[in-house]
């Protein structure tokens, strides 16, 4: 059976690659997405185009499968069908229909391929008999008289009601979009992207963070820790590496993952966000990623870190 499989890591495809039933050769192998609906081609950073781009395909050593550009896939929404197309340099090998599945957390997800010749295939239907004609409407009758108008009290009521419900509205959501830290945690501190910098930056303000905040943190479910992550990231780049260190599997004690009962280990994403505070000039974290570098990896770890280990 031909399948793509593809892990996401908090909904977002880290590694994909083609599991075929054929013999391919693939060191000469690429590939094109199609998206039926929008009638355009994805390209290797996931964008439309009005042309094919035809994406290289990764050799995985030591397996029969070969790798698939994981950002490729990063545009791709749930319930989308593409045509997914096989290429050996200028020749087409075969062609197949996938609909992208719905990606959420952390999981590894299996795409049955299915032949694009084999889909609306089938012989055309027939034309139905043509139905006797429907009968005649009747003549229209004259519209009844418009009622009286009621009394001026009673006509400003709906008004009045339709206002109020608006006001109530907005009221509501300025409530849920300026106290998203109230709604997220009972204490304002913990669910504070800036305290938790602050936390980072400084060592009485790290030891009193974490004793207020351990047990709300570790009740906070992973979809708000995520944010509260991701929050961090945009007022503090330099963030990156404490990010780097909370999913590297050499570290099991860095300041984040005291407020998680549990983290699965990911070298991928440790690699890319140790690569990004390097890019800030961040010293450490020059030395951490070459560690995971030289580090053995599974061929999809391979595979993800090939262009931040270079």
């Amino acid at each position: 059976m031909n399948e793509i499989v593809f892990k996401t890591k908090r909904g977002k495809v880290i590694s994909a690659f083609f599991a075929g039933d054929g013999d391919y050769p693939k060191a000469s192998l690429s590939y094109s997405l199609e998206d039926i609906a929008g009638e355009v081609f994805l390209d290797e950073t996931g964008k439309s185009s009005s042309l094919e781009v035809k994406i290289p395909c990764e050799v995985i050593e030591n397996s029969s499968n070969f790798g698939l550009v994981p950002k490729s896939f990063g545009a791709i929404e749930e319930h989308w069908q593409l045509n997914f197309n096989l290429y050996e340099m200028d020749a087409k090998l075969n062609s197949w229909r996938i609909t992208w599945p719905e990606q959420t957390g952390n999981k590894e997800y299996r795409i049955s391929l299915v032949d694009a010749n084999d889909v609306n295939i089938g012989s055309e239907p027939e034309d139905p008999p043509p139905s006797d004609p429907p009968p005649r409407d009747p003549p229209p009758r004259d519209p009844p008289p418009d009622p009286p108008p009621p009394p001026p009290e009673t006509q400003n009521k709906p008004s009045l009601y339709i206002g109020l419900a608006a006001v109530a509205s907005c009221v509501i959501v300025a409530l849920l979009w300026f106290n998203y830290d109230k709604l997220s945690s009972k204490n304002l501190m913990c669910s504070s992207a800036e305290q938790l910098i602050r936390a980072i930056e400084n060592e009485d303000a790290k030891t009193s963070f974490q004793n207020e905040c351990r047990q709300e943190l570790l009740s906070l479910s992973e979809s708000n820790f995520d944010i509260l992550i991701n929050k961090a990231l945009v007022s503090s780049p330099s963030f990156a590496i404490e990010v780097g260190d909370f999913f590297n599997p050499n570290i099991d004690d860095s300041f984040l993952q005291k407020f998680r009962t549990s983290v699965d280990p990911d070298i991928g994403l440790a690699v890319e966000y140790y690569y990004k505070a390097d890019k800030l000039g961040i010293t450490t974290a020059s030395n951490k990623m070459e560690l995971l570098c030289r580090q053995d990896k599974t061929p999809i770890d391979e595979l993800f870190t090939k262009e931040y280990c270079r």
